[in-house]
């Protein structure tokens, strides 16, 4: 339960919850190891994770006291609390293999941690705030790839160019994919492997045409789901079947694989 505390002095203590750095450990169970104080900073004096008074971290921390104030269980997504652009030796080993550059990770927010050993791959929402995140693991302990978050209400569009989206839309299932993809096309990250009717009903308000590119066992869902988004978009959906990840091709076949797809009439 959340305590809304003050002490005399220059700073007061607006209240007390949860700290990203404990709970990414598996710790703070009771939700109150972060204090926030007055003057829009927290601090967490289990493992000093602190957070300071940067304009976005201000707004941050006036919403947490806002909730507090009010009597509500806070809670916010964070990467881990290490994580940096400084990819290790390994990640940069396994990125370059797919033929990505290092501004391309930059522009797109990639990091690493190296408690975790995670290759870090954000979403964000229009406000940039962090909502979803999914990791390649390094370690080699537990599931290959992890995820935190909620995508629920978001679109995890990467765009050809920021300013203009193209008439097409690639759906992909991870990051470096999309990343690829984006060089030619605007790419959708179907991070949890699929695309639903209500992503692709978004979808249809921005974009003429949906192009589903998945895994070579999902090629038969995405040939169903195709019939079914069809009658959404203007010039309907198409599915790319190839036989290996959009990131494992080159510029070339990318685009020669969508521009396929781009006159393939869709089933009636």
């Amino acid at each position: 339960m959340i305590r809304n505390l003050q002490f005399s002095g220059s700073s007061r203590v607006a209240g007390r919850g949860p700290c990203p750095a404990c709970r990414a450990r598996g710790q703070d169970r009771t939700g109150d190891n972060l204090i926030a104080y007055s003057n829009g900073s927290a601090h967490c004096f289990s493992c000093n994770y602190h957070l300071a008074e940067p304009a976005a971290k201000v707004a941050k921390i006036k919403s947490i006291r806002e909730a507090l104030h009010n009597g509500k269980v806070v809670d916010f997504l964070q990467f881990p609390p290490d994580a940096t652009s400084d990819l290790s030796a390994e990640a940069r080993l396994w990125v370059a293999k797919y033929g990505i550059r290092k501004d391309e990770l930059a522009r797109n927010g990639v990091k690493w941690s190296p408690s975790k050993s995670y290759l870090l791959f954000p979403v964000t929402n229009y406000k940039d705030e962090l909502v979803y995140w999914s990791a390649r693991n390094f370690s080699g302990h537990g599931p290959k790839y992890i995820s935190r978050g909620n995508l629920k209400g978001h679109l995890p569009i990467i765009r050809k160019d920021k300013n203009s989206r193209t008439k097409s839309i690639v759906a992909v299932e991870d990051m470096l994919s999309a990343i690829k993809v984006s060089r030619n096309n605007d790419a959708f990250m179907m991070l949890s492997a699929s695309v639903s009717m209500t992503d692709a009903s978004r979808l249809s308000h921005q974009y003429e045409r949906l192009i589903l590119w998945g895994d070579q066992n999902k090629q038969i869902q995405n040939a169903t789901k195709r019939t079914s988004f069809a009658p959404l978009f203007n010039k309907g959906c198409g599915v790319i079947l190839s036989q290996k990840d959009p990131k494992e091709y080159d510029n070339l076949h990318i685009t020669n694989f969508i521009k396929q797809q781009a006159s393939v009439p869709s089933p009636t």
